[in-house]
């Protein structure tokens, strides 16, 4: 199967005059979206669209296939499933590959803790061989303490024995904000998320959690913040409820609770 696992470091380096840095442990699924089915017949505690320590709910994702202009003959996605019911992605990234296994799109699927997601597509012409690497309007409420008004710039590495991940934020070609995903490829069994469980527990609710611990921290070193209520009065563009969002699979026909 192409599926996997990755045991990952995540880092964040915020730059100016209010530095701030951290960095955690963590893990992701690498899930190629045909092998869903397979993998939650064979492994107990996954499940498809149901209950279970670790789920894969279509609804929480979004269907590449518009947004790349065609139907990826395959699609690997770096996300979190939800375990026991929750999770929250900051961030999740799909890689689109043609018949001939060669990739032609990725896309980073952004979302905020306001149940608000946008997509950020690097095509085809982005890609050097080796990664994707783009550089767009943010144009998306993501941080109350970083503005609309920036450039993300995404390297995006093709998945193998490691995960290399990186977005930034540019401010007039300046970086302000390193955010990276860094790991090792693990097999995806069993015994092997039966373990990542315990090691890392209740991971999707230590990610939303650490969110607001460090906004907490960076409200205390006085770094400037921008409401929500703000920005969206704004326009923006292809931003929209994530409760809103077509099932990842329902441009391939497969089963969906959407």
């Amino acid at each position: 199967m192409h599926s996997a696992l990755y045991e990952c470091r995540v880092e964040h380096a915020r730059f100016g005059a209010k530095q701030h840095r951290f960095r955690y442990r963590v893990f992701v699924f690498a899930l190629d979206l045909a092998e869903i089915d397979a993998l939650a017949k064979r492994i107990p505690w996954l499940s498809r669209n149901r209950f279970n320590l670790f789920s894969f709910f279509d609804r929480d994702h979004v269907d590449v296939a518009p947004l790349v202009g065609t139907k990826p003959a395959r699609t690997l996605l770096i996300t979190n499933l939800r375990i026991l019911g929750y999770v929250f992605n900051p961030v999740s990234f799909y890689f689109c590959f043609d018949e001939d296994e060669a990739p032609f799109a990725a896309v980073a699927e952004v979302n905020n803790t306001f149940g608000e997601t946008k997509p950020y597509v690097l095509p085809r012409t982005s890609f050097d061989g080796q990664r994707f690497e783009s550089t767009q309007r943010k144009d998306f409420y993501i941080s109350p303490f970083i503005d609309r008004d920036v450039d993300l710039r995404l390297r995006l590495a093709i998945p193998d024995e490691k995960l290399a991940l990186v977005v930034d934020d540019l401010r007039d070609g300046e970086r302000i904000l390193h955010a990276s995903l860094t790991g090792k490829r693990v097999p995806l069994t069993s015994a092997r998320l039966l373990w990542f469980a315990f090691k890392y527990p209740l991971l999707t609710l230590k990610v939303i959690g650490a969110i607001h611990w460090h906004a907490l921290r960076l409200w205390l070193k006085g770094v400037p913040w921008f409401r929500h209520q703000e920005e969206r009065a704004r326009p923006a563009a292809s931003v929209g409820k994530a409760s809103a969002r077509p099932s990842v699979l329902a441009g391939a026909g497969e089963r969906s609770d959407v």
